[in-house]
This record gives structure tokens, C-alpha cells and sequence, in this order.
């Protein structure tokens, strides 16, 4: 079907109605990366995982997305985190979606020693962030995660089939 007035044309395959420039994924972390904060390290999450990729503009190599059009954007991530139960891990702990050239910072909860007083020992602890946020073509988005102020000995949860750290996105508009 063409809608000549926007110049815009639609295409009907399988029952899903796809628009030219539409773009939408997500993808999983298949298995824990261990040891890869709690020093203040920054680290971009790679959901090397597809589960479905729109037009082929995330990298499950390197974590990133990249806008194919100018618009705005809907992004979800989701960080199950592991911190070293031997107290030499993070005292705090935060989430993050970076965008062009800005950061969104999400939950921020005390790291695995404050933590393990509460909980005990080798709990995963969930953060999302979720965000809508104007990009111009060809920005770079993708999810990190900081533990601080303990030795980097923090890692990331990940699964072969069940998910737990995540990272997925499509155009709004």
C-alpha cells in the first residue's frame, strides 16, 4: 500500500505493517561477564543476543545502536548485577543510557557490601533505565553500568535463554 499525499509507502508482509524508515530490536546478555566494575569502570553492556533487529542498527558485537533517521527514540535497559560477596566490591552502584553525546542516568542502589547486610550473599540486584530521547542519524546509543568505590571484582549477569540483562529500542517518531 503507498499513501502518495506523505509520500510515505507501507509495506503489509506476514500481517506486520512496516514503514519505511521504522526501526526496532532487542537483544540479551547470553553469559555473565565477570569481574568488569566496582572501580568506577563504566561498563558498556553487550547484549550479544538478538532477539528481533528491524533494519539491522544494533550491533550485537558491540552493544551499540546506531539511528539509521533523525527522530526520536524509545530505549529500554536492564542490568542484573552480581557484586563480589567478599566485601571488595562496590559500595554503590549505578545505570546508564548513553545517547549522541549526553547520558541518562538511571537507579542507583548501594553496592553488594552495604547490600549483603540486607539480603545476603549473591542476590542479583535488577536496575532499569528507560528513556525517549532525539537523535540525529547516525548517533550511537547504548547501556552501561558503574559499580564504585571498591576493587573491580563486580560482574554482570547473563543467560543463555532466560533473560536478565537487557537492551532494546525502537523509532517513536
Amino acid at each position: 500500500m503507498t499513501n502518495n499525499s506523505c509520500n510515505t509507502n507501507i509495506t503489509v508482509t506476514n500481517s506486520q505493517i512496516l514503514l519505511p524508515s521504522q526501526c526496532a530490536f532487542s537483544a540479551y546478555l547470553s553469559a555473565t561477564q565477570a569481574s568488569v566494575t566496582g572501580d568506577g569502570t563504566a561498563y558498556s553492556i553487550i547484549a550479544d543476543t538478538e532477539l528481533f533487529d528491524i533494519s539491522s542498527n544494533y550491533n550485537h558485537t558491540t552493544g551499540i545502536f546506531i539511528a539509521p533517521v533523525t527522530g526520536r527514540y524509545k530505549f529500554s535497559g536492564q542490568v542484573a548485577y552480581l557484586a563480589a560477596t567478599d566485601n571488595t566490591g562496590a559500595t554503590g552502584s549505578q545505570i546508564g543510557l548513553h545517547y549522541g553525546t549526553s547520558d541518562i542516568y538511571g537507579n542507583s542502589f548501594p553496592g553488594r557490601r552495604v547490600l549483603n547486610t540486607f539480603y545476603g550473599p549473591n542476590n542479583l540486584i535488577m536496575y532499569k533505565i528507560d528513556g525517549i530521547v532525539p537523535l540525529t542519524a547516525a548517533d550511537q546509543v547504548y547501556v552501561f553500568f558503574i559499580g564504585y568505590n571498591g576493587l573491580k571484582v563486580d560482574s554482570v549477569y547473563g543467560h543463555a535463554t532466560d533473560v536478565y540483562t537487557c537492551f532494546s529500542g525502537n523509532l517513536i517518531g
